[in-house]
């Protein structure tokens, strides 16, 4: 049986999208694995950001996520004059992600524009998680905000400049455009 009630109570809470992460995802599964059976064990394994379709919370935010990467191929794509049917991947647009992606290629820089989507990640999965206090989408949303966490922990401005202009430049010269 699963104890959601004492697991929940006893995760350290996640506040805001700026914060450290409390604990390593890793750490989290292993400390919820007493706590659920193997089915929700097993479930909460492929909680995560990537395109899978995972069932609950995690399926649906994974649509809304591959509709916004799609926004974003879209709108880089326009700007370089490349066509966005080649880097999109199969899904369905979900309303709200075609703003956000506008907003985020607006930004003045790579790192804000990341910071930008940070914060809508989270907002996504505390929209998706409203309402689910003691239960299995709590805790895949915990571990997702995890993971979110701990994604943001890995920014460094200067590494990630370089790393855009490289991979920036690589992708002009593929597109016959010489880098400046």
């Amino acid at each position: 049986m699963a104890y959601y009630y004492y697991l929940t109570a006893a995760l350290p809470m996640l506040i805001e999208p700026e914060q450290r992460a409390p604990m390593s995802s890793e750490s989290m599964l292993a400390f919820s694995r007493s706590f659920l059976s193997t089915r929700d064990y097993v479930g909460l394994l492929e909680s995560t950001l990537e395109g899978n379709e995972a069932p609950g919370i995690c399926g649906l935010y994974n649509k809304w996520e591959r509709s916004l990467r799609n926004d974003l191929v879209k709108l880089r794509a326009k700007r370089l004059n490349l066509d966005a049917d080649e880097y999109c991947r199969e899904a369905a647009s979900v309303y709200g992600t075609a703003q956000i992606a506008v907003e985020s290629v607006m930004m003045d820089s790579p790192l804000k524009a990341e910071l930008y989507l940070h914060q809508c990640r989270w907002a996504k999965i505390d929209e998706l998680a409203a309402g689910r206090l003691f239960d299995i989408e709590f805790i895949r949303s915990y571990r997702m905000k995890l993971l979110l966490l701990e994604r943001r922990s890995k920014f460094n401005e200067e590494l990630g400049f370089k790393a855009y202009r490289s991979l920036y430049n690589r992708v002009l010269l593929a597109s016959g455009i010489e880098p400046r």
